[in-house]
């Protein structure tokens, strides 16, 4: 199956490593996204196709001080189904009842008393 995006990003990074040696920024997937949906109306009109989705993806990222029966759960729950964290995501593991302590034990058990 031929996808127009998938198609141009290919041919975009074959010339643009013919020519530089590093990337000129580290999103450059994504300035190569709005080259091509700016420029091909096939991809246009497939971004524009997808439904609106995840608007609430940076909740968790700066709140993980929370305590869990503090937070609305339709902001974490019912309308986002991938959330965005930084490297730079600070975590409170010793806070009881925190969203730092819920997503440590539930998710990432292992780095448990590495934070």
């Amino acid at each position: 199956m031929h996808n127009p995006l998938f198609a141009f990003e290919k041919d975009f990074y074959n010339e643009y490593w013919r020519d530089y040696d590093e990337a000129i920024d580290y999103v450059i997937m994504d300035i190569m996204t709005d080259i091509a949906y700016d420029n091909i109306p096939a991809v246009k009109k497939e971004m524009d196709d997808v439904p609106i989705n995840n608007p609430d993806v940076w909740f968790l990222n700066g709140r993980m001080d929370l305590l869990v029966k503090d937070i609305p759960s339709d902001a974490i729950l019912k309308n986002t189904f991938l959330h965005k964290m930084t490297s730079r995501t600070k975590f409170y593991p010793d806070k009881p009842g925190s969203l730092s302590e819920f997503v440590l034990k539930n998710y990432a058990p292992e780095l448990i008393g590495k934070l």
